[in-house]
């Protein structure tokens, strides 16, 4: 389990950090070409322009966000996490910060 400790200096880690920024990339492309049925979609477009706007500062907000879930984790899980499951975890939070606002 990471300490808070670890969790705090895994914030400023520039290679998680990027692999965050990638993810989000990647998941602003799966928004702008999921269907347009999908739950949250207008939001999630706004989010996805974010990303494209400015990926640094979306992902930042993800990174934090991504790594208040990651306490039951050691920090080798989570640096050592798949681009998969790094993707996942971001597609599952993206409408938390999907909120048109």
């Amino acid at each position: 389990m990471a300490t808070y400790k670890e969790l705090f200096d895994l914030r400023t880690d520039p290679l998680l950090r990027q692999r965050v920024g990638v993810a989000c990339t990647v998941a602003a492309e799966t928004i702008r070409l999921e269907n347009p049925a999908t739950a949250n979609h207008a939001n999630r477009l706004l989010w996805a322009a974010a990303v494209y706007n400015d990926p640094s500062t979306e992902a930042l907000r993800m990174h934090v966000a991504l790594l208040a879930q990651d306490v039951p984790f050691t920090v080798a899980q989570i640096t050592g996490v798949s681009d998969a499951v790094m993707l996942a975890a971001v597609l599952v939070l993206v409408d938390t910060f999907a909120t048109g606002v």
